[in-house]
C-alpha cells in the first residue's frame, strides 16, 4: 500500500485547514488529508481520521501503524472534507467543554462549592466523562494552551470557511 503513496506522488497533509483549502488542495487525487485531533493528556487519539482517496487512505493507516510511536484505536478512511468537518466538529466541541467548565469552576467557587466534588461526580456520568472537567490545569492555567485547541478554538469562530464573509462566531467570557 505504501508503494501507492511513492509511485504516484502522494502528499500528506497534517495540519489543520479551513474545510474550503482542504475542498481545493483535495480535488487532487494525490493529496490526503490527515487532520491532527486534540487529545487529552497525549495520550494516544481513539481516531485516526484520513481524509482522501482509499488507497492513500490504506497507505497512510499502515505507515501510522507500522512507523509511528503513537497506538491508534481505529482509522477511518473518508472523503478530505468530513475529515476537515469531523477535525472541525471535535476540536470545536472541546473547545465549548472546556470553556463550559472553566466558567462552572467560577460559578462553584462564587458559592463556596468545591469543584473537585462537582467534577468528580459529574465526570462520573458517561455523557459527559472525565476529559475536559480538570480546572484549572496542572498548571494552575486557565483553559488549554496546546496548539489543537486553539486551532480548535480558530475553528469554532469561522466553523466551516466556506463563506469569507460570514461572521465569527464570539464567546463570551
Amino acid at each position: 500500500a505504501i508503494n501507492t503513496l511513492t509511485e504516484t506522488g502522494g502528499i500528506i497533509i497534517r495540519t489543520p485547514l479551513p474545510v474550503a483549502v482542504v475542498d481545493r488542495l483535495c480535488r487532487n487525487p494525490r493529496v490526503t488529508y490527515v487532520p491532527e485531533l486534540p487529545n487529552e493528556n497525549n495520550l494516544a487519539p481513539p481516531l485516526l481520521v484520513i481524509g482522501g482517496t482509499y488507497e492513500h487512505g490504506m497507505a497512510v493507516q499502515q505507515i501510522f501503524h507500522n512507523m509511528s510511536k503513537v497506538l491508534i484505536g481505529q482509522a477511518v478512511v473518508v472523503s478530505a472534507v468530513e475529515a476537515a468537518f469531523i477535525e472541525g466538529g471535535i476540536c470545536s466541541l472541546s473547545v465549548l467543554q472546556r470553556t463550559f467548565f472553566n466558567q462552572l469552576h467560577d460559578a462553584i467557587s462564587e458559592y463556596g462549592g468545591d469543584y473537585d466534588v462537582v467534577s468528580t461526580y459529574t465526570s462520573l456520568d458517561g455523557r459527559v466523562g472525565m476529559g475536559h472537567t480538570l480546572v484549572p490545569n496542572l498548571d494552575y492555567s486557565r483553559g488549554e494552551k496546546s496548539q489543537a485547541y486553539i486551532n480548535g478554538f480558530d475553528r469554532l469562530r469561522t466553523f466551516g470557511g466556506t463563506n469569507p464573509d460570514s461572521r465569527p462566531i464570539t464567546l463570551l467570557h
